[in-house]
């Protein structure tokens, strides 16, 4: 989904997306109708409840986004260990990177290969790993599914021996009866190959302290004597093992038993932990809001043909969107992601765009949106031991802007507050090696 988000015309993702949330007939007709819509996923998942808005997802940060997919698309409880291996690497690439959405699909492609969820060693439940991995660890009970049908392969590398006149190292050769020009090596590797095999069957088979369980199914007469006919053979033949449909099971539970008839302390046993129960629920239901602070992270109040615009929220408004903004090329689009996170209507959202617009366009203000400039917006830094945030640097060639943004009516007094407090900033920057610093106040 990540993918698709990055780039909405990528029909392969649709198509995968569309392959992973529907089963049977209802995965066939889900790909058809996206066919028919044209690709367009958004509106063919809205339509089967899976709400969600792309342009508001995009303007979210990246691990806001991925929460707020995992509740489009209902995945709370469900597969939580594996949800949680996630959402720690996209943390991890928050904090560690400013890289956008493509960067996070290109930095999740390549660590989900080898991504693992690690759990406590005090959980009660059944580990999973490879036989590789189990070597060198033991555990009371070992459950071992052992693949049914192991096909040799009729191609496969081999040395070249020094009696064929062929100038190479290795060949890929194929068995055939009627050419015997490799067929020694053939063999000799089809035969460590067999070996390997036995190996990681050795490695599996002497895991467990207490039981075993060997689920595969019966050997067939053709297939000679590979592991499952050897495991069988063993199986039949001695009065310690027994079979029970697809599975060959060693040893008991009674050891088990017997610990916890010891009258060991209760409190050194496994703890329970519940990993089901997670869920991720959005910001706001997770902190409580003062009444007299919920006009803060309200809807703007700037309705169209009202009088009246509340000063606090409209400010906060404006000092997001500008610390979006780098050019004037930026505006639209910074505008319409804050309206589409925020849920503020399209003509206020209009209204917005207009009014800064409007201030950057003018003569004065053009060369502190200037293309090229290097724009430094609402970062922290040190001044007189105290940290502060302008919000706004503008760097261009040997000039330096400091740029800090008002809103509401001009008054003389609060004026004079707002120089005192950019002069400050100013200061700080000189004393940083800035060179030709100019304090400058915009009232939108």
């Amino acid at each position: 989904m990540l993918r698709h988000l990055d780039n909405r015309s990528d029909r392969e993702a649709a198509a995968q997306v569309c392959e992973m949330l529907f089963d049977g007939d209802k995965r066939e007709e889900a790909l058809w109708q996206l066919r028919d819509n044209d690709f367009n996923l958004e509106r063919l998942l809205n339509a089967c409840g899976f709400v969600y808005s792309s342009e508001r997802l995009l303007a979210m940060p990246l691990y806001d986004l991925c929460e707020e997919l995992l509740r489009v698309f209902r995945l709370q409880g469900r597969d939580t260990a594996y949800v949680a291996t996630l959402l720690n690497l996209v943390s991890a690439f928050v904090q560690r990177t400013h890289g956008g959405l493509s960067d996070l699909v290109k930095y999740l492609e390549k660590k989900m290969e080898k991504a693992s969820s690690s759990t406590s060693p005090e959980l009660d439940a059944v580990r999973l790993m490879t036989i590789h991995k189990a070597k060198g660890l033991e555990s009371k009970v070992v459950i071992y599914l052992m693949p049914k049908n192991v096909s040799h392969p009729t191609s496969m590398w081999v040395e070249v021996p020094q009696s064929v006149n062929v100038d190479l190292p290795v060949a890929y050769v194929t068995k055939n009866d009627n050419d015997s020009l490799f067929g020694k090596e053939f063999d000799e590797e089809t035969t460590m190959s067999e070996m390997d095999e036995l190996n990681v069957f050795y490695v599996a088979m002497t895991r467990p302290e207490d039981k075993l369980v060997v689920i595969c199914g019966r050997p067939k007469k053709f297939e000679g004597k590979g592991a499952i006919a050897l495991l069988h053979d063993f199986v039949t033949n001695d009065s310690r093992c027994r079979a029970e449909n697809d599975c060959f099971i060693v040893g008991s539970d009674d050891a088990k038993a017997t610990d916890c008839a010891s009258g060991d302390d209760e409190s050194e046993s496994p703890r329970l932990l519940n990993v089901n129960n997670n869920s991720f629920p959005s910001w706001t239901d997770r902190i409580l809001i003062a009444s007299h602070s919920e006009g803060l992270l309200s809807t703007l109040n700037l309705n169209v043909g009202h009088d009246y615009v509340d000063p606090r929220r409209y400010g906060i408004v404006v000092h997001d969107i500008m610390s979006q903004i780098a050019t004037l090329d930026d505006v639209d689009d910074a505008v319409r992601r804050y309206g589409a996170v925020n849920n503020i209507d399209s003509p206020i959202v209009e209204e917005i765009a207009h009014r800064i617009n409007e201030m950057m366009m003018k003569e004065e203000n053009r060369r502190y949106f200037a293309q090229g400039a290097k724009v430094l917006c609402e970062q922290w830094m040190m001044v007189d031991g105290e940290l502060e945030r302008p919000d706004r640097v503008v760097v261009d060639g040997d000039r330096t802007w400091v740029v800090d943004f008002k809103t509401g009516e001009y008054d003389e007094k609060r004026h004079g507050k707002y120089l005192r407090q950019v002069d400050r900033y100013a200061d700080a920057l000189c004393r940083m090696g800035y060179q030709n610093i100019e304090p400058v106040i915009i009232y939108l």
